[in-house]
């Protein structure tokens, strides 16, 4: 698996097919190339649901049972149309994971980068990773092209999902 992209030091992020995205960011101003601004105040949450394409879900979630609870995901449930799991917050409606099957779907270069507050934390995902048999597995490893203290390992789920575990801070 190849990363896609690297940031670079003006802010700018090298696409792999050579073109260059910008973004500057003044006290919660974001400017996206476009001259559009768009403004955030303080949030609780930064998000409230991924929804996660698969297409074989008996496969996935045997991945993603593991996976999730190792990542504060723990409250697996069931619908009819998904398998989810939820974060365990103090909030009536907390985040979740929805896994959702898609016989046609077709994994592209989107990837989810996970948080990680320190090194261990990525080496311990890794060996995680190890044990559910992660697809095309790299690092972790210091990735000095994103910054001097970025530390991260790439991998994709059993349908091509490709994912990230990373630390911004690591020593």
């Amino acid at each position: 698996m190849r990363r896609l992209s690297s940031r670079t030091d003006e802010g700018r992020f090298q696409k792999g097919n050579g073109s260059n995205c910008f973004l500057q960011s003044t006290h919660g101003v974001s400017t996206f190339g476009i001259g559009k601004k768009l403004r955030f105040g303080m949030k609780t949450r930064l998000f409230d649901h991924i929804d996660l394409r698969v297409s074989d879900l008996a496969v996935a979630d045997a991945f993603y049972q593991v996976l999730l609870p190792a990542l504060g995901f723990p409250t697996r449930g069931v619908t009819p149309h998904c398998v989810y799991y939820e974060a365990v917050r103090d909030h009536p409606k907390p985040e979740f994971i929805g896994i959702i099957e898609d016989r046609e779907h077709l994994p592209n270069s989107t990837r989810i980068a996970i948080w990680c507050d320190s090194k261990e934390e990525v080496d311990a995902l890794a060996l995680i990773l190890v044990r559910i048999a992660a697809r095309n597995l790299e690092g972790p490893m210091f990735c000095p092209e994103y910054s001097p203290t970025y530390y991260a390992l790439f991998f994709e789920d059993p349908c091509g999902n490709r994912l990230e575990g990373c630390c911004r801070c690591a020593k």
